[in-house]
């Protein structure tokens, strides 16, 4: 287990508990100290800790952990995130002995630990059924919870290039196309994860995930092209924007590097235009 964190030790051990309670598997927490401060007691007692240099970013810190890990499988989760009991055992026999990946759903809480409402897989099984997953997940990342949601074979990670350390935000996003393009991945559409949300959490600040967007976009430009994806189809933009526009002294800088990024390249990038307006409608309603 890879848990990276920016020194929130106290809902850190929340999430240690959390594994400490997994049924059927055993589990070897290895916690990923990007805080350029050093660990408490009470985390270094219970888990391997690896110290960065500090404040690397969550590409980086997540390679630094995957660096460290010796068994078949793992997991990531993230510091303010929470498993349910049976969440590895679920996902480990439905691996079973091919190397491959494993996504379970989530359920939203707050901060402090009150159920806000479900975050399901089942669009992403739709997908999945339909064949548009791998299209779709060019476009934005429809994975619950993030990393904490998770469960992979670590050569087939380590064999698709692992974590990338340029990467200081959507780093998992960036990870799942990598892991597509080799292999689709198992579904469980069970709500295994408890996905804090909270005013502290990294996804509040989206300034570095314009940033980001644009690495994925260069990277998998010839996939893209493949796919017939272009500027209008990056639904992320919205959710980018969205964030932007309710930051104090993000408004206009935020307006303006999403129309630098949804700029047409191709007649064929205007069929998006309707979507991507609805989306945007959509999400200020």
């Amino acid at each position: 287990m890879v848990i990276p964190t920016s020194g929130r030790w106290d809902v850190l051990v929340d999430s240690l508990d959390s594994i400490d309670a997994q049924v059927g598997v055993t589990t070897r927490p290895m916690v990923v100290n990007d805080s350029g401060q050093d660990a408490p007691a009470n985390i270094r007692d219970r888990a391997v800790v690896i110290d960065t240099a500090g404040r690397t970013g969550e590409g980086a810190a997540r390679a630094a952990g995957l660096a460290h890990v010796e068994s078949s499988l793992v997991a990531f989760c993230d510091d303010d995130d929470h498993w349910l009991s049976n969440k590895l055992v679920t996902q480990v026999a439905a691996l079973g002995d091919e190397p491959g990946w494993c996504l379970v759903g989530a359920t939203r809480v707050d901060s402090d630990n009150a159920e806000l409402c479900d975050w399901p897989l089942t669009r992403m099984v739709k997908l999945q059924e339909s064949g548009d997953l791998r299209r779709r997940m060019l476009t934005h990342n429809p994975v619950p919870a993030g990393p904490s949601s998770i469960l992979v074979d670590t050569e087939l990670l380590r064999s698709v290039g692992g974590w990338n350390p340029q990467m200081k935000y959507f780093a998992d996003w960036e990870c799942w196309i990598r892991l597509m393009a080799a292999i689709d991945p198992i579904l469980i559409d069970e709500p295994l994860v408890r996905y804090r949300m909270w005013a502290g959490q990294m996804t509040t600040d989206r300034r570095d995930a314009w940033e980001a967007l644009d690495i994925i976009r260069r990277d998998n430009a010839t996939t893209r092209a493949r796919h017939g994806v272009g500027p209008l189809d990056d639904r992320v933009i919205a959710w980018i924007l969205q964030g932007e526009l309710e930051t104090p002294g993000r408004r206009l800088p935020g307006i303006v590097a999403a129309l630098r990024r949804l700029t047409p390249k191709r007649p064929a990038d205007l069929r998006a235009l309707g979507r991507y307006l609805r989306e945007i409608a959509g999400r200020s309603s």
